[in-house]
């Protein structure tokens, strides 16, 4: 590069950094509202004009590109000015809570967005951010809300700017969803369970006025709330699009049976399949007694692990359905061994000892003594094996048993069907 240029690139870069600063010392900004953007005036300001930081944030965005600015480096100064107002207000409000609550709970909920914040503050915080959101595409475009291309890669189907308007829909939404949430502990409550249905209805009827019916298909198969939690186990079944509907019906049929609650984390939770012996019949029946002894050891987590992490296990389909039957069959064969009433307890526990032993062999065999570690350590079951208890997989759910005490205990990722806590029973010899 020639040395003209590189002072040129400097002076350009130095001035920028200038504006930038300057615009960060505006004392007011924060109660302030942004102005509403206008036609540019014929006489744009100039660079270091007193006027320019008061300027609209679409006036202010012509006047830099006039004075010779990067469009890189505007479009990073009209974001900060358009969101100015929502990150100081948050800046404000972080300051305000850490002085005022314990360190226990300022670290714990410090890694939440709006954790520390009461409800009204949090209102006020997300209002901030869907107008600036808002006025973010307006000015900027979309390529200033989806830089690198995510939103547009998750909604394939859509043109670039109605995927971004989704995208804001969506978060809009979720923020209220959680907070929702928040004020309810994630106990889905009648009351509760009203308001969350009226805010998804008003979803509904938003994403219907933006998208066409054939968007809105699309949508609602690949990315509702039924199609998310429907993911793990689909990438490991590998589904044609006739047998992924007829899933997705069924499980669509059960969340309006039994609508899902979010956890204080902000976790998903709703029924099992299971819970519901006709649409499990149903789905039998249509897909045949192969296809969904396929799809329900899918649901189990050792086949969605096995099928998320197959290529950084340098794993094909054909090797994620061995290991995952060599799992499934461990699993039955140690339930049978607790269940056996003909031996006592310190041969089933040898039995169940040497059954955990062959099957972290064969676990190495197929994938090396370090990737099998760390996979292993993710399915925990395994270990219990070798301390006397075998376990039951039903779909997502498993079923412990103690050969020392015939005690039974299920361990349910999803919401139990009674609502109440794992289930402990004691079983006869």
């Amino acid at each position: 590069m020639k040395p003209t240029r590189w002072l040129l690139g400097i002076s350009v870069l130095a001035n920028a950094l200038m504006l930038a600063l300057y615009l960060g010392v505006d004392k007011h900004a924060s109660d302030r509202a942004l102005p509403v953007a206008t036609a540019a005036s014929a006489t744009p300001p100039r660079m270091g004009d007193p006027n320019l930081p008061a300027l609209a944030p679409a006036e202010m965005k012509t006047a830099l590109l006039q004075a010779g600015l990067p469009e890189e480096v505007v479009q990073a100064v009209i974001r900060g000015k358009i969101w100015s107002r929502h990150d100081q207000r948050r800046a404000e409000l972080m300051r305000k809570a850490a002085s005022s609550k314990p360190w226990w709970e300022y670290a714990g909920a410090a890694d939440r967005r709006y954790g520390l914040f009461s409800a009204e503050e949090r209102s006020e915080l997300r209002h901030l951010e869907a107008e600036a959101r808002a006025q973010t595409l307006a000015v900027l475009g979309t390529s200033a809300m989806d830089p690198f291309g995510v939103i547009a890669a998750k909604f394939q189907f859509l043109g670039a700017e109605k995927a971004v308007r989704l995208d804001n829909i969506m978060q809009d939404y979720s923020a209220l969803l959680q907070e929702l949430n928040t004020e309810s502990g994630g106990l889905l409550t009648p009351e509760n369970g009203q308001r969350r249905a009226a805010m998804l209805e008003e979803q509904q009827k938003d994403l219907a006025a933006l998208l066409t019916p054939e968007e809105l298909e699309t949508f609602t198969l690949r990315l509702s709330p039924v199609a998310r939690s429907l993911r793990p186990s689909v990438i490991a079944f590998e589904p044609s699009d006739e047998e992924y509907r007829l899933i997705f019906d069924a499980h669509q049929k059960l969340e309006k049976r039994f609508p899902s609650a979010l956890t204080p984390a902000g976790l998903t939770v709703g029924r099992s399949l299971s819970d519901a012996p006709d649409l499990v019949e149903a789905l039998r029946a249509k897909l045949g007694d192969t296809r969904y002894g396929d799809w329900s050891t899918a649901g189990q987590k050792h086949t969605q692990l096995l099928a998320a992490r197959a290529s950084d296990l340098g794993l094909d389909s054909s090797a994620v359905r061995d290991l995952s039957s060599l799992l499934t069959r461990s699993a039955a064969e140690s339930w049978r061994i607790a269940s056996d009433g003909s031996i006592d307890a310190a041969k089933k526990r040898a039995a169940l000892t040497a059954l955990a032993a062959d099957l972290r062999q064969g676990v190495k065999t197929r994938m090396g003594q370090e990737q099998a570690s760390t996979f292993l350590a993710d399915v925990p079951w395994v270990g219990r094996l070798s301390s006397g208890v075998g376990v039951q997989l039903q779909g997502d759910s498993i079923t412990y048993r103690d050969v020392a005490t015939n005690v039974e205990r299920r361990s349910m990722p999803r919401m139990p069907a009674s609502g109440a806590s794992p289930v402990q029973t004691k079983k006869g010899p």
